[in-house]
């Protein structure tokens, strides 16, 4: 017959938790059958086994002979919120850029999510109002980082070697590889620990892959991205929760694909509407440019007219470069030119300069007349040759 064991003063404190049990059995039996001082009405077993899926218990031995009880189980969202929560209460106002480090190293992050927590830093400073709503915007970032990670969960149990009837919690913290540097006992305290364990909290497997999946395949059945307004995500969830949701929304292979499909499509429709906008300017510029040659010749030829007509009214006697008031030419209104020697002291010459917004291309034409005999002289800039009408009756055409 087994001899009732039991603890007298078993208390709660940092990583030193005494517990009690009945019965000879082994030590995962004993364990499993133990309470928690604090938690009288409910076994270690009995709690662990329904907060967390998958359970496993097994005895086990470290090198140095220490005997332990070493429990396996998989996480939840509400775990990963519990995690979440002690981010936020472990700040450092002297040091925040330790804690920051140290908590980047649990998301791999280089950068960014903790400054958005006004509760991280200067959470003992913040107003109320400030730290509920910075909590809630932290948590919605950083817990769908968390869900990425491994989610097996490792508690084990040490027995006092100086009275094998008693143990105590050791250590609890997350497993795989990327959690590595990562000390969830350091922020998730033994009391939030076991408050969690031992809450009306049962494992709940909140399937938000599938919730996303169902979403897409809606939006598929009728060949559009998914719509990712609160109204496609049934039942009201938590903002962490819809965040987790519009997070492998957007991950699906068929969402990624389609927007680039669409991306592709908006990058062909802009360079089409480029191309028929540049095909409509090349056909504006073409018109003007022809409306713009035929404008030359009967400017040159009208000047020259005039300055024949002086040459010989003023029997030589005449300047060699009178001004345009002095023949009488005025410069007509034109569309597509400007034209350059109007009222100053050198008016005595033609110069055009194609408007190039209407065009497409400056062209310069020059015509000077003075001391007319035969023909005046005339020059029309290189990248315009092709374009320039016959002057050979007027002038004696040069390309600059």
């Amino acid at each position: 017959m087994c001899p009732k064991i039991g603890v007298k003063n078993a208390v709660i404190g940092v990583m030193s938790v005494m517990l009690f049990f009945t019965g000879c059995s082994s030590k995962v039996d004993q364990v499993k059958d133990g309470t928690f001082h604090d938690y009288p009405t409910t076994t270690i077993g009995k709690a662990f086994d329904a907060s967390f899926a998958n359970a496993n218990w097994k005895e086990a031995t470290t090198a140095k002979g220490v005997q332990f009880v070493e429990f396996n189980g998989t996480i939840d969202l509400d775990f990963l919120e519990v995690i979440a929560e002690g981010f936020l209460k472990d700040y450092d106002v002297a040091n925040p850029l330790a804690q920051y480090e140290a908590k980047s190293r649990c998301l791999g992050e280089e950068t960014g999510l903790f400054t958005k927590g006004i509760d991280w830093i200067f959470g003992g400073l913040a107003l109320a109002s400030d730290r509920v709503k910075a909590s809630a915007s932290f948590k919605a970032d950083v817990i769908p980082k968390l869900a990425e990670k491994s989610k097996k969960l490792k508690v084990q149990f040490l027995f006092n070697e100086a009275d094998k009837t008693q143990f105590l919690l050791g250590y609890y913290g997350m497993e795989g590889s990327d959690w590595q540097g990562c000390e969830i006992n350091k922020y998730v305290k033994e009391r939030e620990f076991l408050n969690f364990v031992y809450s009306n909290h049962v494992y709940n497997e909140y399937d938000y892959k599938g919730i996303a999946k169902g979403i897409v395949d809606d939006a598929e059945s009728v060949g559009v991205l998914p719509d990712t307004n609160s109204k496609e995500i049934t039942g009201n969830p938590s903002a962490v929760r819809k965040r987790l949701i519009l997070n492998a929304i957007s991950k699906d292979e068929r969402v990624v694909k389609r927007k680039a499909d669409i991306a592709a499509a908006e990058v062909e429709m802009k360079k089409r509407r480029a191309e028929e906008a540049a095909a409509q300017i090349k056909a504006m510029h073409e018109a003007n440019l022809k409306e713009a040659m035929a404008e030359i010749f009967p400017v040159f030829k009208n000047y020259r007219s005039l300055m024949l007509k002086w040459v010989k009214d003023c029997d030589g006697n005449c300047s060699d470069y009178p001004y345009w008031d002095v023949i009488g030419f005025n410069a007509p209104k034109s569309k597509h030119f400007e034209f350059d020697g109007e009222n100053t002291d050198y008016s005595w010459y033609v110069s055009m300069k194609t408007k190039k917004e209407d065009v497409g291309i400056e062209c310069y034409y020059y015509m000077n007349c003075a001391n007319v005999t035969d023909k005046c002289e005339c020059s029309v800039s290189e990248d315009c040759k092709d374009f320039s009408p016959n002057l050979s009756s007027v002038c004696k055409v040069e390309y600059n």
